[in-house]
C-alpha cells in the first residue's frame, strides 16, 4: 500500500526532470492499514480510504489516520464532493454476499454510517457524487445505479448502446456538478462482435449517450470537472482511445497516450489539466502522465519504480487543482515511511546489524544503544548515524533489553539457551563483558537504571524475583518477592531518578510493584479495573504512564486503556481507551505520547500507532513510523524520539524523528 502527496512538475519540464522531482511520498500506512480509493473536496483536503482512513487539510503534507468500525470492513469506491459528506461503497456482505455496504461519513472519514446496499458486481467500481444527494456508481459487467438521497436508496436507470441488443457493461463514472454527471463503459454487438467505447450524460431522469467510438472491449475510465471538461481513456489504449471534452460532452477531441501508458490505472482531471497513471508491463513501475491542452502534448514523470513494489493493484487518483495530485495504491513496499500525525516527522536509519529484529533501544547523555538478537547497534550523534557493537557478545544470545545509566556505562540482557544472561560496557557500548548473575535465572526480558549505580532487571513470568543492582550493573542479587505476593508475572519496568516500577500480574489481579532507596523498599499496589499490563513509563517517582486491556472485548477480545499515576503507584486514573485495538507499549516525555499496539482486524495483526499531545487523555491515531513496521520499543535522546523493531519485509530497522 502506498499512498503520495503529488505536486506535478511545471510547464516545460522535461520528464526525466518530472521523473525526479514531481512525486514524492509524502505517507505510508503499509503494515497497518492499505488504501484503495483517495477523494478530495478542495485543493487542501482529501480523504483515502481502504482498510481505514486517512485524512488531510493541507495538500497531503500531514495525515490524520482513523480506524474502520469493525462492521465497515474495507472501502472499494469513495467520493467525497464537499468536507462535510463523503460516501463510499465496500465492507462486508451483509444480509448476503451479493450486497456490499453503502456508507457516509460527515466527518472526513473519522465515523462511518451504514445507509444501504448496493448490487455486487464483478470487476471495476467506481463512485462519485455531485453534492450530498446525488451520486452515482457502478461496477463492470454489472447495472449501473444512481441515488438522489445521499445514498439511502438505488434506482437503475436504462443505459442503451448504439444498436439494439447491445451487451452494456458500465465501468467508470464521475459526476462533479448536477448538470455534468457522466458514465462511462463498452457496449458488445453480439451480431457483428465489435466493441464500442460509450460515455452516458445524465440529463433530467433519462441519460444520452454523448460519446460512440469503436474500441477494444477493456474498461474505460472518465474523469470530469466543474469546468466542463472531461478526459477518457480505455484501460489498455489503442491509438487515437484517449477522448477529452472541454463544453461537457457537447464535442469530443482524441488523440494517443505515450506508449508507457500500455495499462491505464487510474485518472483525475482539474481545471483543465488531467493526469493519467499507467503501467508499461503488468507488474512494472507507476508512471503518470499529464496534460493541460487535451491530451495534445503530455509530461511523463514516475511515480514509483522501487523493486519491492510492483503490486498496483487497481491504484486511485485525485486531483483537487491542477498543480496538485494525491494517488494511493496496493503496493509491497516497505522501505520509506512519513508522517505520524502531522506533529513530527520520521525517518528510516540503516540499522547495520543481521537479520534479527530489534527489540529494545536505550539512550544514556550521549551514547544510544539498540539491541536484537546477538546484535548491537550504537550511535553517538542521537540515532542519526548507527555503528554495529557486539564485540564480546556471544553467538547465540538473544539480548531483549538495554539500558544506559551514564555517559559510558550500558547493560543490555537477554537469554543464551535456557539461561538468562547480562553484558556490561564501560566505554560507551564498544565493547562488552558477561556478568555473573545468580544462578537458575531463565530468560530476562527487561533491564533499566534509576541512577548511574541503581538498576533493576527482571525475567518475565518465569523470575522468582527482580534482579538488584547498586553498581551500575557490576554485580547482581536477586530480590524475591514476598510470599503474599503469589509469584507476579512482570510485563515491564520503567525507571525515574532514585525510583524504579514494575508491573505486571499475578493470578489474581494486576499489580505494581514501587521499588525505592536504591532497592531497599518495595511496595505493592494494585489495579481496580485494570487487566493485563503490557507497558510503563515513568516521569517521576510520582507520575507515570500504564497500558494494558480496559476491557476484555473488541479485536482479539481486547480494548486498551491507558492509566496514569500522581502519586506512584498508590492509585491509577484511566486517561482513555481503544485506542490501538490490543495493548501494546507507550512512551511519554512531559505532555507527548506515543502508544503502540496491534489490531485484531487484519490478517496478519499488525501495529496501530496513536499519538497525545496531552499526557494521554486524547489520542490521535496515526501509523507507525515506518513501512511494514512492527515497534517493539522507543527511547527519548535530546528531544528526537528513537523507534526501534522489525520491517516485516526488510529485516530489523531503526526510525527517528528529526
Amino acid at each position: 500500500m502506498l499512498l503520495f502527496a503529488l505536486p506535478m512538475a511545471p510547464m516545460g519540464v522535461s520528464a526525466a526532470t518530472a521523473s525526479r522531482s514531481s512525486w514524492t511520498q509524502s505517507y505510508s500506512l503499509a503494515g497497518t492499514q492499505y488504501l484503495t480509493s483517495v477523494s478530495c473536496p478542495t485543493a487542501a483536503t482529501c480523504v483515502a480510504t481502504g482498510a481505514g482512513t486517512a485524512t488531510t487539510r493541507n495538500g497531503g503534507n500531514t495525515w490524520s489516520r482513523y480506524s474502520l468500525v469493525p462492521s465497515v470492513g474495507s472501502i472499494d469506491a469513495l467520493s467525497c464532493p464537499t468536507t462535510s459528506f463523503c460516501l463510499a461503497v465496500g465492507g462486508y456482505g451483509y444480509p448476503t454476499n451479493e450486497i456490499q455496504n453503502v456508507f457516509t461519513s460527515n466527518n472526513l472519514g473519522k465515523s462511518w454510517h451504514q445507509v444501504s446496499g448496493v448490487s455486487q458486481g464483478v470487476g471495476f467500481i467506481s463512485v462519485s457524487c455531485a453534492n450530498g444527494n446525488l451520486c452515482l456508481a457502478t461496477y463492470q459487467g454489472d447495472a449501473f445505479v444512481q441515488s438522489a438521497n445521499g445514498g439511502r436508496s438505488w434506482s437503475s436507470p436504462k443505459l442503451t448502446g448504439p444498436r439494439s441488443g447491445d451487451t452494456v457493461s458500465t465501468t467508470s463514472v464521475s459526476c462533479p456538478r448536477p448538470s455534468d454527471c457522466f458514465v462511462a463503459g463498452t457496449a458488445f454487438d453480439h451480431k457483428t462482435s465489435a466493441n464500442f467505447l460509450v460515455v452516458w450524460k445524465r440529463l433530467g431522469s433519462s441519460f444520452k449517450r454523448v460519446l460512440t467510438r469503436p474500441g477494444n472491449g477493456s474498461p474505460v475510465l472518465i474523469s470530469c470537472t466543474i469546468a466542463g471538461s472531461c478526459g477518457v481513456a480505455e484501460s489498455t489504449p489503442t491509438p487515437k482511445t484517449y477522448f477529452s471534452t472541454n463544453n461537457g460532452g457537447t464535442a469530443w477531441s482524441a488523440v494517443s497516450l505515450p506508449a508507457v501508458a500500455k495499462y491505464v490505472q487510474a485518472m483525475s482531471c482539474a481545471a483543465r489539466t488531467c493526469a493519467v497513471l499507467a503501467t508499461h508491463t503488468s507488474s512494472g513501475a507507476l508512471f503518470a502522465e499529464t496534460s493541460s491542452n487535451a491530451g495534445a502534448t503530455w509530461r511523463a514523470s514516475t511515480v514509483y519504480a522501487h523493486p519491492d513494489s510492483r503490486d498496483f493493484s487497481a491504484p486511485s487518483i485525485s486531483c483537487p487543482s491542477a498543480s496538485l495530485c494525491l494517488a494511493d495504491s496496493i503496493g509491497r513496499n516497505g522501505v520509506v515511511f512519513q508522517h505520524v500525525g502531522g506533529r513530527t516527522s520520521w525517518r528510516l536509519l540503516d540499522p547495520a546489524v543481521g537479520a534479527a529484529s530489534l527489540s529494545a533501544v536505550g539512550c544514556g547523555s550521549a551514547t544510544c544503544v539498540a539491541v536484537g538478537g546477538a546484535n548491537v547497534i550504537r550511535s553517538t550523534n542521537h540515532g542519526i548515524t548507527w555503528t554495529a557493537s557486539f564485540h564480546g557478545i556471544a553467538a547465540g544470545t538473544a539480548l531483549t533489553g538495554v539500558a544506559c545509566p551514564s555517559a559510558t556505562i550500558c547493560i543490555t540482557v537477554g537469554a543464551r539457551g535456557a539461561k538468562g544472561i547480562a553484558y556490561r560496557s564501560t566505554n560507551a557500548a564498544v565493547g562488552w563483558h558477561a556478568v555473573f548473575l545468580p544462578p537458575g535465572l531463565k530468560r530476562l526480558d527487561h533491564v533499566a537504571c534509576a541512577s548511574p549505580t541503581f538498576c533493576i532487571a527482571t525475567g518475565g513470568s518465569a523470575a522468582p524475583g527482580v534482579l538488584l543492582s547498586t553498581n551500575g550493573g557490576a554485580s547482581w542479587s536477586l530480590k524475591p518477592f514476598q510470599a503474599g505476593w503469589n509469584e507476579p508475572a512482570i510485563a515491564d519496568l520503567s525507571c525515574a531518578p532514585t525510583s524504579c516500577m514494575a508491573i505486571g500480574s499475578n493470578h489474581r489481579r494486576s499489580l505494581d510493584i514501587d521499588i525505592t532507596k536504591g532497592g531497599s523498599s518495595w511496595t505493592m499496589h494494585t489495579f481496580a479495573t485494570f487487566t493485563g499490563p503490557t507497558s510503563v513509563e515513568c516521569e517521576s517517582p510520582s507520575t507515570c504512564w500504564a497500558v494494558g486491556t480496559y476491557l476484555d472485548e473488541g479485536p482479539n477480545g481486547k480494548v486498551a486503556g491507558v492509566y496514569k499515576t500522581t502519586n506512584g503507584g498508590v492509585s491509577w486514573n484511566l486517561l482513555s481507551e481503544g485506542d490501538v485495538g490490543s495493548p501494546g507499549f507507550i512512551a511519554c516525555a512531559v505532555s507527548l505520547c506515543h502508544q503502540v499496539g496491534t489490531s485484531g482486524l487484519q490478517a496478519p495483526a499488525v501495529d496501530q500507532f496513536a499519538t497525545s499531545t496531552n499526557g494521554g487523555v486524547t489520542w490521535e491515531g496515526d501509523h507507525t513510523p515506518s513501512a511494514e513496521q512492527q515497534v517493539f520499543a522507543m527511547a527519548l535522546s535530546s528531544g528526537r524520539w528513537i523507534a526501534v523493531g522489525e520491517n516485516t519485509l526488510n529485516g530489523p530497522e531503526v526510525v527517528t524523528t528529526p
